[in-house]
């Protein structure tokens, strides 16, 4: 019964903050086109028929960069306590197309390179605060959706519309900024082939889990 109370003390301190969260991506979608085919019975007789569909091809970034400061802070009501940080994440990420795109059964003339999206996962969008996510390639700002997020954030997340043909012919760069809240902890899901993650916080005695230690 205490350990009940507790909780849900902490969680109405909490309130309004953003749960524990996670941050993934980024990550760039590109949709193509595949063809299929299905075998289905017409006038008792198997015919077999084909057509078109639209997949995703998902990229993670070759090198990403993450630097985050947190601000952390106690609220207490009555005996109970809870610990709620505001996050600023800063960080870059570089794509390039795979050069064996055949090992995925996609050809390159089959891409929407146009309609790409640029997708950031975030657990708890309600903890966004301040100015809007900033991000921008090649230093031209995107105009940002709530959304499309990815499979380690349950789908939550941000996004924007890329124009990703500059990749046929070389790798892009993505800057990106954003701050929330949440409390308890904060967790990354890496994505890219070399992620460095930096974390800068006044909180004295900090804890680790995960596949990952940091070296400082």
């Amino acid at each position: 019964d205490r350990q009940s109370q507790s909780q849900t003390a902490q969680s109405s301190i909490a309130e309004g903050w953003g749960g524990p969260q996670t941050i993934a991506g980024p990550v760039l979608v590109i949709p193509y086109q595949a063809q299929t085919t299905e075998t289905v019975e017409e006038g008792g007789k198997q015919v077999t028929k084909s057509r078109i569909v639209w997949r995703e091809l998902t990229l993670a970034p070759e090198v990403a960069s993450l630097d985050s400061t947190l601000k952390p802070e106690r609220r207490k009501r009555s005996i109970y306590e809870a610990v709620v940080y505001e996050a600023a994440i800063k960080g870059n990420a570089r794509f390039a197309l795979p050069t064996d795109l055949a090992r995925f059964g996609v050809a390159a003339n089959t891409l929407a390179l146009d309609r790409a999206e640029l997708r950031f996962g975030l657990s708890d969008t309600r903890g966004l605060f301040g100015q809007p996510p900033q991000v921008s390639i090649g230093g031209k700002p995107l105009e940002l959706q709530t959304g499309n997020g990815l499979p380690a954030t349950n789908g939550a997340g941000f996004y924007a519309w890329v124009d990703a043909t500059p990749l046929l012919t070389a790798p892009i760069a993505t800057e990106f900024n954003y701050n929330f809240r949440g409390n308890g902890w904060l967790t990354l899901s890496p994505r890219a082939g070399d992620t460095t993650w930096t974390v800068r916080s006044s909180w004295p005695n900090p804890s680790f889990q995960g596949g990952f230690l940091p070296t400082t």
